[in-house]
């Protein structure tokens, strides 16, 4: 008799012992996943504030680049004009000599050549007095339209080293913007850590040695953390390699363009040969082109890169929503 009370009695004990243990396995693992599911959200607002500031680096480097477009399309068309003007400067010097020889040649004639001729002297006067006054201001034009060109390609030059200058920041802040491994890991652990609590508040109910309220609580940090199970980390990494592949074009484009036009508005390139000054116009406008190009789609890289951190800290958020 005394053994079998002894063998009632130890059987009871073990029962509150295992009731224990899983009433206590709930309150543990909920502790656990709030350690390992807490701090992700920070290290997110970091990857989402570098990208926030890339994208306003290599915005600068696009609106820099349309500019030198801009100003370099405005040049090409100013030298045009001006060339339009040279050519029509040599018709006014060649038809001033015509005029002037004509004019000798009545004026050395004898004196009753020269008066049967007076009519035609005083046109050929005010022909030759026309022809100057026309080539002085056309030269006038010319000089101010030369200037003015001269400033359109500095502005361009300085725009596209602007261009490289952004978008290469751009780049550095880019490449270093991805998941580090301990970002990785804590968040291989919260699932884990997740799933496990998941497992234990299915026990607790079983054996029923939690409250409702700790199954509830239990419930609700499931729902929001597994949400990890549905983030694809390496879209970030992703954004961020072609915000800087892109990023790295653009600031190429932009250097060599700017080395291009720097050497197009030169004085021994602008006092020489006109078809070299035009090409070397034409390819920087170029990589004027690509370099915008280029700088807008690290742009869009970067800003799909937030979108990408924003799914992550979203779950990241209720999820330490749901732990507190």
């Amino acid at each position: 008799m005394m053994n079998f009370t002894k063998i009632i009695t130890t059987g009871f004990l073990f029962a509150g012992v295992i009731g224990t243990a899983f009433g206590d396995d709930l309150s543990v693992q909920i502790q656990k996943t709030r350690s390992e599911c807490t701090g992700i959200s920070d290290k997110l607002d970091e990857l989402k504030r570098k990208a926030g500031i890339g994208v306003v680096a290599t915005g600068a480097g696009t609106v820099s680049g349309g500019v030198a477009l801009g100003t370099g399309i405005a040049k090409s068309k100013l030298d045009s004009k001006i060339r339009d003007w040279k050519s029509e400067l040599n018709d006014l010097i060649s038809a001033q000599s015509v005029y002037e020889q004509e004019y000798q040649k009545i004026e050395n004639a004898d004196e009753l050549l020269r008066e049967c001729n007076s009519g035609k002297l005083y046109a050929l006067q005010k022909d030759i007095d026309e022809n100057k006054n026309a080539q002085t201001k056309l030269q006038s034009d010319i000089d101010a339209a030369t200037d003015k060109s001269k400033t359109l390609g500095k502005i361009r030059t300085g725009t596209l080293a602007g261009t490289a200058v952004a978008d290469t920041a751009g780049v550095l802040l880019a490449a270093g913007n991805k998941v580090d491994d301990d970002l990785k890991q804590m968040v291989e652990k919260c699932i884990r850590a997740t799933d496990e609590l998941k497992d234990a508040a299915l026990r607790a109910r079983y054996e029923n040695t939690a409250t409702d309220l700790e199954i509830a609580q239990a419930n609700k940090i499931v729902q929001e953390c597994s949400n990890w199970k549905n983030i694809d980390m390496s879209k970030i990494d992703n954004r961020a390699k072609g915000a800087a592949v892109s990023g790295g074009a653009g600031a190429a484009l932009a250097l060599v363009g700017a080395i291009t036009s720097a050497s197009a508005n030169s004085a021994s390139v602008r006092n020489g040969d006109d078809k070299k000054e035009q090409n070397l116009n034409t390819t920087s406008n170029v990589l004027a082109g690509g370099a915008t190009a280029a700088s807008l789609t690290s742009v869009v890289f970067s800003a799909t890169q937030i979108n990408a951190i924003k799914k992550a800290s979203d779950v990241a958020n209720k999820c330490e929503e749901a732990l507190q």
